[in-house]
């Protein structure tokens, strides 16, 4: 018997099959598939990461998430200059998207993002995927480098340092590798 949970229909509006709560149905932070379902809950359903997620060899790809489209190609540009292979989204709904159906070997995300946030984005993929590296960049103001760092994101400020940049990508490629090459042999 299938165990996924179903979401309760109401006239006009779906209900989340995992939290009862509202859901409307043009909102990025619902994950539709294979019910409707708030990300916050099947963030919170999620068991083990896949264990595609654990390969250690082939060409290091990066995942960026950028609202920006002129930031979001300068991202793509500098990874793919390092000789990594990058795909580009344009919001974290997207990059969930992408993420689940991808094996990736670092994450550059925005923080201030419509939709979903970028901190919320990484604490999704770090569920997923506890061994990937995710770096945020940010032009805000905030004092938000403490906080992420104590998750383990590494924080550029904007405008970025492309060569910081660089050494931030390779490092995190890096880290992710041994993560999972650490996993696989336990």
């Amino acid at each position: 018997m299938d165990q996924t949970p179903q979401p309760t229909c109401l006239p006009g509006r779906l209900i989340c099959a995992c939290c009862n709560a509202p859901i409307l149905k043009n909102d990025p932070r619902v994950f539709r598939d294979p019910a409707w379902i708030h990300l916050r809950c099947d963030f919170r359903r999620q068991e083990e990461p896949p264990s595609r997620r654990l390969a250690t060899t082939g060409p290091s790809r990066i995942l960026i998430v950028e609202n920006e489209a002129p930031a979001r190609e300068l991202l793509r540009q500098v990874a793919e200059l390092g000789g990594h292979t990058a795909d580009a989204v344009p919001h974290g709904a997207a990059a969930l998207a992408r993420f689940q159906a991808g094996v990736y070997h670092a994450v550059i995300t925005d923080f201030l993002m419509p939709g979903i946030t970028g901190l919320e984005l990484a604490q999704i993929i770090r569920r997923l995927d506890p061994a990937v590296a995710i770096i945020m960049v940010s032009g805000s103001t905030l004092p938000v480098e403490r906080v992420l760092e104590e998750y383990g994101i590494q924080f550029l400020s904007k405008p970025l340092d492309l060569t910081r940049l660089t050494e931030a990508i390779s490092l995190g490629v890096d880290r992710t590798r041994a993560g999972r090459q650490k996993d696989a042999e336990t």
